[in-house]
């Protein structure tokens, strides 16, 4: 019979099928769970971190690698320039110098110049018995009084009495009442007509001497451009100057030249007896000069049997600021906007002229001030536009230097700023000067920071499509596998 459900009634066939499947469900035991799909990252994107690694980890490397290189490089090259130009200004000054000292001494040793001190000699030695009249000695002390002494007191900051500078000889007063009367004004104008003085009309066996001797000083100044000659006899009487300066006439052993290095320097020359000898001064403040620092090179007058005075040559102190400053063309000389060398002696004290004086004179005494220069000096090189033997360089580079060594340092220079400097002694016979050459390290190692900028620019974009090719490249090896 059939049987029946609540959904109709069941064949044959369906029964069979339900039976069957009810024995397979049996044999298959309980169902198992559903398997879930498992997590983590896809082929694709362990490719593209593997590529990312690689790439950037070897691009960062090689860029740490080009950035330590090139700053060193370029900071060595930096150094070295300096280096370079500090030895070529040392060598130009001392060849400079020593050309200088060559000069004087041949100019010593002509026979012109030992004719002209044997004959001023004599002419001096007359004038002892020449003393001047009253009126005469009036118009002497006037003209130290009211011409000399206003300007030298002006410019030196200190007070002198009026007869300070007065030769104590007859024979010196003469020549100063009959020759250095005529400087009236002190400056360019004045002395090339001082210069070219050869008599002073009154006479005297000194003057017909001057008259013929001085053409052969005369051109000395105007071939080799000296500030002035000296010549001076064996008892120390200064007996020719070129420009009839107030030194005419004075005494180096008992004058107000006495304690001088010009002085010093004479005394040394004459004790030596010999023609060969050479003394070369530092830079000093004379009375004679208006205060100008001045420096001199000394040799005796005569030949191998006898010496009859000494030529003294006076080296103007332009001669050492256009050799140091070549000619104010620092940038054009591979020193940019903030370098310079200059030079410095046993005081700590520079022996040139200051770079930021010459471009910047409104700023440079607050500079100086801020590092340590006395107002009053900063001052006295404002008013005189001058930094010889004012401006402290108590530097490191200068006490190295000083010590004998040459190198390279950055440390804090005069005005304040870091600076990169090199520094050398200078072989200069009878001085001791050092050179240091300067440059504000900002400006030196400009090309660095430059250089450092555009290499992290280079390697930012480096790293950019570094990162688009690596996921295109891990796109393109995955599209086989998906």
């Amino acid at each position: 019979m059939t049987v029946t459900e609540t959904n109709g009634p069941v064949t044959e066939h369906e029964r069979l099928r339900a039976h069957e499947k009810a024995r397979l469900d049996a044999e298959a035991g309980p169902p198992k769970p559903k398997r879930r799909r498992r997590g983590g990252l896809s082929i694709q994107s362990k490719l593209l971190i593997m590529l990312l690694a690689v790439s950037l980890v070897s691009s960062v490397i090689v860029g740490i690698i080009g950035f330590v290189s090139g700053r060193e490089s370029l900071r060595a090259s930096a150094i070295e320039q300096l280096t370079t130009i500090r030895e070529l200004r040392a060598n130009e000054v001392e060849q400079t110098m020593a050309g200088v000292q060559r000069g004087v001494t041949l100019d010593s040793r002509n026979l012109s110049a030992q004719n002209a001190s044997i004959a001023l000699n004599e002419g001096f030695a007359q004038l002892q018995q020449t003393p001047l009249s009253p009126e005469q000695q009036q118009e002497l002390h006037a003209y130290h009084a009211e011409s000399f002494l206003p300007i030298l007191e002006d410019r030196s900051g200190h007070q002198y009495s009026d007869t300070a500078f007065i030769p104590e000889s007859p024979a010196g007063q003469y020549l100063q009442y009959w020759y250095t009367r005529n400087n009236v004004a002190f400056d360019d104008e004045n002395y090339d007509r001082t210069l070219r003085i050869t008599d002073a009309g009154d006479g005297s066996a000194y003057s017909v001497a001057h008259e013929r001797y001085h053409d052969y000083f005369q051109r000395l100044i105007d071939a080799v451009g000296y500030e002035d000659l000296l010549v001076m006899n064996l008892e120390g009487d200064v007996v020719y100057s070129a420009y009839k300066g107030v030194d005419l006439g004075t005494s180096l052993e008992s004058g107000p030249l006495e304690e001088s290095a010009l002085a010093d320097a004479y005394r040394d020359v004459v004790a030596s007896n010999s023609v060969t000898a050479l003394e070369t001064t530092d830079f000093e403040r004379l009375f004679s000069s208006l205060d100008v620092p001045s420096m001199w090179v000394l040799s005796p007058i005569g030949n191998s049997e006898r010496i009859t005075g000494v030529l003294a040559a006076q080296i103007p102190l332009s001669t050492i600021n256009d050799t140091m400053t070549g000619g104010e063309s620092w940038k054009e000389q591979g020193l940019g906007d903030t370098g310079e060398i200059y030079l410095a002696g046993r005081d700590r004290l520079m022996r040139s002229i200051s770079r930021e004086l010459v471009e910047s004179p409104d700023t440079y005494a607050e500079d100086v001030i801020a590092n340590g220069t006395a107002p009053d000096v900063a001052a006295q090189i404002a008013e005189v536009d001058g930094t010889v033997l004012l401006q402290p360089v108590d530097t490191v580079s200068v006490e190295q230097a000083l010590a004998g060594r040459s190198g390279t340092t950055i440390s804090t220079d005069y005005i304040g700023s870091e600076s990169i400097t090199a520094y050398t002694p200078v072989e200069i016979d009878g001085l001791d000067w050092v050179a240091v050459a300067r440059i504000e390290a900002s400006e030196a190692f400009a090309p660095v920071n430059e250089f450092t900028r555009d290499l992290v620019l280079s390697m930012l974009a480096i790293l950019l499509a570094v990162s688009v090719a690596s996921l295109l490249l891990a796109q393109v090896f995955t599209r086989p596998i998906k």
